[in-house]
């Protein structure tokens, strides 16, 4: 059973519905060594707060700005990472502007069960709320497990045609990871035949929302549900 705390807001008293792992590792607890980054999105600069949820950084995160070919990059240490974590800033072809998760990997003797889950709802979120239009992610296989662990995050990319010739008679007509992270047999197949791919978390929102978009935030949302994650303090599905 899942404590819930009470926290007092501004003279009254609110509950804190996120799970203890979350209450634990996720307030933005985090330093930046060499000053807080100037980041303008949107037209106005991001707070220390904003840099730390994009980034998904746990409490105790120390985040620097370095510069790659001139464009800004995000390096986050922590304990919990089994080597600095990496973000970086994409311009799309729509004129739109991208996140991009460069690298993330977990030290399993020290991060907590279903961090890697919380880091990227926590993105997922901020990234939404300051406009990006997705999260972009080289889902590795060979030393690596991330192209299996990206698609149940609900990263998307279009399956490669000599890939779908090989799908069994069940699995016939998926055409992209979501569809195949469907049914236990798809997601199977994929953990047995998949293959590293560069993937997307489709962020974009609207009326209707975007059926892309949909199937990435309907992926990440049953995945944090199924494992009693909450992020949100007062509101809000994740």
């Amino acid at each position: 059973m899942r404590c819930v705390r009470s926290v007092r807001i501004v003279g009254r008293w609110q509950e804190d519905y996120r799970d203890s792992v979350s209450r634990r590792h996720f307030n933005q607890r985090v330093s930046f060594p060499d000053g807080v980054p100037k980041l303008r999105i949107g037209g106005r600069e991001l707070t220390s707060d904003e840099i730390a949820r994009l980034t998904g950084a746990p409490d105790g995160a120390q985040i620097r700005m370095e510069r790659y070919g001139g464009e800004p990059t995000l390096r986050i240490s922590h304990p919990f990472y089994a080597h600095d974590s990496k973000r970086s800033f994409i311009k799309t072809e729509s004129g739109g502007l991208a996140l991009s998760n460069d690298l993330l990997m977990l030290n399993k003797e020290t991060a907590p069960r279903g961090l890697g889950l919380r880091i990227f709802a926590t993105q997922a979120q901020q990234a939404k709320e300051l406009g990006f239009s997705s999260i972009e992610i080289l889902a590795a296989r060979n030393a690596m497990n991330g192209y299996y662990t990206w698609p149940q995050y609900g990263a998307n990319a279009q399956l490669e045609p000599g890939f779908i010739e090989k799908l069994p008679p069940g699995l016939k007509g998926a055409t992209d990871l979501q569809e195949l992270m469907k049914t236990e047999a798809g997601r199977a197949f994929w953990k047995k035949e998949g293959y590293s791919v560069e993937c997307s978390f489709d962020l974009r929102g609207g009326q209707p929302i975007m059926a892309t978009a949909y199937k990435s935030w309907q992926q990440l949302i049953k995945q944090v549900t199924a494992k009693k994650i909450s992020l949100k303090k007062w509101t809000g599905l994740i």
